[in-house]
Order: C-alpha cells, then structure tokens, then sequence
C-alpha cells in the first residue's frame, strides 16, 4: 500500500513560499497546520446562516449536510469548507489580488495570470459543495499499552484535539477540525498478546499513520478561529516503512 498524498493543488506550488513563510510575505500563501491539545475558546460570537443548520444561542450550528467526501484535504481546503459551512463566500477576488503569481506578473501577463489563479481558487470553492465527510491523516504515537482498557491510546486524538490549518493569502486565513467524539475515537482495542508481539517487532517505533473517516456534525463559530466539528466513524493505523506501508488497524467507532 502507498501512502496517499494530500492533494496539493497546482495554486499551492506556484503561490506557496514553503511551509514557514513569514506573515510579512504578501502576494504569498504559506500553508501550515498543528494540533493543540485540550485547548477550547469560549470567545462569544454571532451565528452564520447556513441553509439547513440548526443555530444556537452557544456559537455551535448543527448542520445538515451532502453525501460527498472530501479526502485529505489541503490547507486552503480546509480553510474553504469553514467558510461554506459558516454561509460567507470566500473572497476570491481579493485572494486573486494577493496571489504572487499575479503580482509578479507583468502588466501583459497579468490579465492572463488574474484569470488563472480566480479559476483555481473557484475549483478549490467548488471541491467543497455538497461535503458532509472528511478524510484526514495524522501522525500519531502510540502510547503505553492500558491493561485495564486492553488497547492503545493514540496521542494525537485525545479529547480536546483541535487540529488547526492555516493558509497565508496577504494575510492569515485560519480553520479547525475538532472530533467531537475523541474520547472514543483515540484509543485502539487490542489484546494484550497481540500488543506486545506488535511492540516486540516496532520496539521504540510507536509513531502511525492514522487515516480518519470524519462526519461532519456542525462548526464552531464562537473564537476568532471557526472550528469544523466532526466524529470519527473508523480509523486506519499504518506503519510508514522504506517504500512501503502497513496497516496494522482498521477500528470502527462505536
């Protein structure tokens, strides 16, 4: 089994000043994303109108969504689907305007490139029409065996887990995923004899791939950052090799 790349759009490579890029970089879209554990903000803020959702005097709209799956997703993406989610359009013009293949063009290329990079940011608008499932990959570590629970915790999906994306675009465009079902979905049943055979031939090596199946239930619009809600309905733990990959879990989440 390969290991599946995150779609990285033709935009990113010409746009992109690599992972790091200072905010200072205008014209530039620089991409990262990080998990932060047991964080929650609890700033108050108004609800979007989305059409279907069920609104709360909390922040939290609880959507009804499409059938579509949009698997693993770019940062821009992620960042994308917050904004359709919340009912706002995204601001395809004014990224347009910032994007470096347009400002370093000349004033010949220019209209050319401006009508470029609108028609990839419009198909990037359009990947998340209808999307009401996520695929993820997160890195994780296997943590030390629970006896009682007989199974693995999984470090990178415990409760709290905010996984956060951010695109540079002239400016910061931020977005997160919170699996709202974590305390189940971090933890890998496993019998004691089969895990300690695993550890005996991983031995030190205990980071995994883990592959989630997301359904999305509803977005967090109460901090500065919108925050897509979501349960783990399976996850797939592979072990990355030289070339090569292994599954060695396929769990459904009860």
């Amino acid at each position: 089994m390969t290991r599946p790349a995150v779609a990285i759009l033709s935009l990113f490579l010409a746009a992109c000043g690599g992972e790091g890029t200072s905010e200072g970089q205008s014209g530039q879209d620089a991409n990262q994303t990080r998990a932060t554990y047991g964080s929650s903000r609890s700033q108050s803020g108004g609800n979007s109108a989305v059409p279907g959702n069920t609104s709360t005097s909390s922040g939290v709209d609880r959507l009804k969504l499409g059938g579509g799956t949009l698997a693993y997703p770019d940062y821009l993406q992620v960042v994308a689907l917050a904004f359709r989610l919340r009912g706002e359009a995204l601001p395809i013009e004014e990224w347009t305007r910032w994007n470096i293949k347009v400002t370093n063009a000349n004033e010949f290329e220019r209209p050319a490139r401006h009508a470029e990079v609108m028609a990839e940011y419009r198909a990037i608008d359009a990947s998340t029409a209808g999307i009401g499932h996520l695929r993820i990959l997160v890195r994780s570590r296997l943590m030390e065996y629970d006896i009682q629970r007989q199974g693995f915790p999984l470090q990178s999906i415990g409760p709290g887990t905010t996984y956060e994306y951010e695109a540079q675009i002239g400016k910061p465009y931020k977005a997160g995923i919170r699996l709202e079902n974590a305390t189940e979905a971090g933890f890998w049943p496993i019998p004691p004899a089969e895990a300690q055979a695993l550890i005996n031939r991983i031995r030190t090596v205990r980071m995994v791939d883990a592959h989630l199946d997301l359904d999305i239930t509803g977005i967090d619009t109460r901090g500065k950052v919108p925050v897509i809600l979501a349960n783990v309905t399976e996850f797939r733990l592979n072990l990355e090799k030289v070339l090569q990959s292994e599954e060695i879990a396929h769990v459904r989440v009860k």
